[in-house]
């Protein structure tokens, strides 16, 4: 984990390189972790956006929370699911994330909304995870039913 570079040193970093957000950081304040603290409930699933500036987090108080690498806050509490969440998943591109749950469904959301676009259901027992296919295209969920469903 690392702090944004002083304002004298950010002159340097030529902004339409593909790796422009890592040469924003600092690598003199480099520590080992951060305490992200929001979830009433134990935190069950995490995941990192490809562009590594958001993290998800789902929890067993049925919430999933979008928290910022940059200022290490919760940005967002997201509602929708009415028992524990097991999984959350970023998709490969874009501002798309699935979340899965033993409410039997999982969720698909996008970041810029506060409730879910999708609704997946048919399994018949807890959606213990979610996996987006790299194309964006399919959604894959596994459950205690025994099922994988896309």
């Amino acid at each position: 984990l690392k702090a944004m570079k002083a304002g004298e040193a950010l002159g340097a970093v030529k902004v339409d390189s593909p790796s422009a957000y890592l040469d924003l950081q600092n690598d003199a304040s480099a520590t080992e972790s951060v305490m992200l603290v929001g979830h009433r409930g134990s935190v069950t699933a995490a995941s990192m956006s490809v562009d590594n500036r958001f993290v998800l987090s789902g929890s067993e108080d049925s919430t999933v929370r979008l928290w910022s690498t940059e200022t290490w806050s919760n940005l967002v509490c997201y509602r929708g699911h009415n028992f524990p969440v097991w999984d959350v998943d970023f998709a490969p591109v874009g501002f798309y994330f699935a979340s899965a749950s033993h409410d039997r469904t999982a969720l698909i959301w996008s970041t810029d909304r506060i409730f879910p676009l999708r609704m997946l259901s048919g399994h018949l027992s807890d959606v213990d995870c979610v996996r987006f296919h790299p194309n964006c295209n399919y959604r894959a969920t596994g459950s205690s039913d025994k099922s994988v469903r896309l």
